[in-house]
């Protein structure tokens, strides 16, 4: 670029900034044109404002939610269980192999929902009252993260066989499995029986009721399963699901 280029340049920049800084100063309230005196300091201070914004950085951003679904949750959590899974992520391809290895650990609570099919049964006669309470056994409701991301213990990428997000998410993925095919929520499911059988005692002997809990895979209740208390023979049965 020449001497003239380079002036043309500089010309035609500096009659834009003029050209804007005039349109700012007419769309300036009215009061403004009135005081002639600071006329000229109005005039280079817009001139000034325009050329800076002509290389200033604009950073924005908009936000938006959108509600996907709403419905109602109805659970009984009688305990949490902290697992910790360890996952070793190997995959090959063409004699390559990648290679990581991660742990996580996650909150798992044990109860029921509303799901779960429920039955109370009132006998009463001349000697008792036994309220009679038919429940399967505590089950897996949620399950959280402890840590925020899966904690790499080991990676390692193959040859030509790197390791992508896309591991990343499957590991992941994994490590949620683990948890929750975890042996030791059998803890939690003892813990959250427990809690279950002092929560349903404590609500029904307060109106003098004797109470017995009997725990089924089934929808059918299975009375050989599980007993707490004494069985009565009761003349008058009042079913409540």
């Amino acid at each position: 670029m020449n001497t003239k280029q380079i002036l043309a340049v500089g010309l035609s920049i500096a009659l834009i900034i003029i050209a804007a800084a005039a349109y700012k100063l007419i769309t300036l309230p009215s009061k403004i044109e009135a005081d002639s005196k600071n006329g000229l300091k109005n005039f280079v201070d817009a001139c000034s404002i325009v050329a800076k914004s002509l290389h200033a950085n604009i950073d924005s951003s908009s936000y938006q939610n959108d509600c996907l679904e709403v419905k109602p949750i109805i659970e009984m959590s009688f305990s949490k269980i902290r697992v910790r899974s360890i996952v070793k992520y190997e995959r090959s391809f063409m004699n390559s192999s990648k290679l990581m290895i991660a742990h996580q650990a996650f909150d798992v609570r044990m109860g029921w929902s509303m799901e779960d099919n429920m039955k109370l049964v009132l006998l009463t006669n001349l000697n008792e009252r036994t309220v009679k309470i038919f429940a399967p056994p505590p089950h897996r409701l949620t399950i959280t993260k402890v840590e925020d991301s899966p904690v790499i213990l080991f990676r390692e990428d193959g040859m030509v066989n790197k390791l992508t997000p896309e591991d990343g998410m499957e590991m992941s993925r994994q490590l949620e499995q683990e948890a929750l095919g975890s042996a030791d929520l059998k803890a939690g499911e003892i813990v959250a029986e427990d809690e279950f059988e002092k929560f349903l005692r404590g609500l029904f002997q307060l109106q003098g009721l004797n109470v017995m809990i009997y725990y089924s895979n089934t929808n059918q209740p299975q009375l050989n399963l599980r007993t707490n208390g004494r069985d009565g023979l009761g003349h008058t049965d009042t079913l409540l699901n």
